[in-house]
């Protein structure tokens, strides 16, 4: 981890000896239209139960109004020990989780995005797993929470749109390439070991004007940490949650944007790692989506006749989909 910035306001509430802590709740937010959504997350935190064992931090970036919101929230919560940074620049969520991880003190440290709501038995899932099993990350599922308008076209195969991993229909422990960004658990020793998140990947632009994003940050760590120490990242259908959607941004360019942007950071990815000691390809679970997603195009044509606009809708996605995530992958752009 590259950076080291003084931090330039800090609270604190009730902090726990770090014996007592098996988790360190990492967020990191930098927009005050996520206030609300900050709140719905804390108060999912407190339904977990043994907040004993568990602490959250905040790392706000930027608006100063946020941080003083979360502060007056995070004080009425008592039963939460919380810390809450303020930093006029950082620069990227890669460089904020980073911050955050130095600051933990649970012997796992959970990322999660700031617009989603941890379902009830997601801290329950945690623990049972991390006791029982010799493991260095765990993911779990990202279930889509529509706001107004529910699209009730989109076919799970194109669920990791919205940030939902509906796709990756498994209901069992799976050991799983890499974790999700939006809902992940590290243990700390070995994230700190190889230098947490490289800074430079992940998101440093939430509005995706570019029509390259970095490669994933999450992938990179997920790899790095299994080729250092030869142990799986394992998929816990209860380590679940709920991410917020908005279905006003699903638009053919939303669409075709995100999928040139995944092509470009999976090549990118399978040029990094083509050589890591890890069995099969980088782009495995890519490619096992690809055949799945050409079905949709037959099972549509069958049933257009009776469901005209919904079959368009899949068919014409799925065809934006691939061939923008194709000429991502032929980006000779590198990071």
């Amino acid at each position: 981890m590259s950076l080291n910035l003084d931090h330039e306001s800090k609270w604190t509430s009730d902090l726990k000896s770090r014996d007592q802590l098996l988790l360190s709740i990492v967020v990191t937010s930098y927009s005050r239209r996520r206030a609300g959504d900050l709140r719905d997350l804390f108060e999912s935190v407190t339904k977990q139960g043994s907040l004993d064992m568990m602490e959250l931090i905040v790392i706000i970036e930027k608006e100063n109004a946020l941080f003083d919101y979360v502060k007056r929230v995070l004080n009425e919560i008592h039963s939460l020990s919380s810390t809450v940074l303020y930093f006029p620049h950082i620069g990227g969520m890669s460089g904020a989780r980073n911050i955050g991880a130095e600051e933990s003190r649970g012997k796992f440290i959970a990322f999660v995005d700031d617009d989603v709501i941890l379902d009830e038995g997601w801290f329950a899932s945690l623990s049972r797993v991390v006791n029982s099993h010799d493991i260095i990350s765990i993911t779990g599922p990202s279930h889509p929470l529509w706001g107004s308008t529910k699209l009730d076209w989109l076919p799970r195969e194109l669920s990791w749109l919205v940030g939902s991993t509906d796709w990756f229909d498994c209901h069992a422990l799976t050991e799983v390439r890499n974790a999700w960004g939006y809902n992940m658990a590290v243990r700390r020793s070995e994230f700190l070991a190889v230098h947490g998140f490289t800074e430079r990947f992940g998101l440093h632009n939430a509005s995706r004007k570019r029509w390259f994003d970095p490669p994933s940050e999450d992938v990179d760590l997920s790899l790095r940490l299994v080729n250092r120490f030869g142990k799986p990242v394992l998929y816990v259908p209860g380590f679940s949650v709920h991410h917020k959607v908005l279905s006003q941004k699903v638009s053919v360019f939303f669409m075709a944007q995100r999928a040139y942007s995944l092509g470009f950071q999976r090549k990118s990815i399978r040029m990094a790692y083509s050589k890591l000691k890890a069995e099969g390809s980088p782009l495995s679970l890519e490619m096992s989506l690809v055949p799945r997603m050409l079905l949709l195009l037959p099972k549509s044509m069958a049933k257009a006749p009776k469901s005209p606009t919904r079959s368009l809708h899949i068919i014409s996605s799925v065809v934006i989909v691939l061939l923008f995530a194709f000429l991502g992958h032929l980006d000779k752009r590198a990071y």
